[in-house]
């Protein structure tokens, strides 16, 4: 008899109640923001992702950030202490999804191997000088190509 091989799913981090709470908010948000502008297909990415709240006395300068391995969206609660800076979240959320959709890390690992191989790209991507760097672009390219004129005011 064949042995099964039994696969472990990859291990999620568990929402707190205030954080399951804040997603909801943050779908019916991109879904429609009162302001007439609505974003179904991001809340519809939204879905699959953890949302973890970072305390602002843990670290000031963060405001969000994706990790794609942990399927996680990380957000400050500085953001979420009054009403007008909480409406800044339909873009921040849209920004975040966005380095998703468009994949910058895959592309550019496409580019680096075709143009150094294998052994550059392990070198390379080892950079942290190199990930600050993309980072930035992958902002500018973002807000060229993703953000609306009224997301740019």
């Amino acid at each position: 008899m064949k042995q099964k091989t039994i696969v472990e799913a990859p291990a999620r981090e568990i929402q707190t109640d205030r954080e399951k709470v804040l997603k909801k908010k943050l779908l019916a948000l991109l879904r429609d923001d009162g302001k007439g502008h609505k974003h179904a297909k991001y809340a519809e990415r939204l879905e699959d992702f953890i949302i973890k709240i970072v305390p602002y006395k843990e670290d000031p300068r963060m405001t969000a950030a994706i990790s794609f391995e942990e399927v996680t969206i990380y957000i400050s609660d500085g953001f979420l202490t009054d009403p007008d800076t909480f409406y800044q979240l339909n873009v921040l959320m849209r920004h975040e999804l966005a380095h998703y959709l468009m994949q910058h890390q895959i592309r550019m690992m496409h580019k680096i191997i075709e143009k150094y191989g294998e052994e550059g790209y392990t070198r390379i991507s080892m950079s942290q000088t190199l990930h600050g760097l993309m980072n930035i672009i992958e902002d500018f390219e973002i807000s060229n190509e993703r953000y609306t004129d009224a997301d740019k005011i």
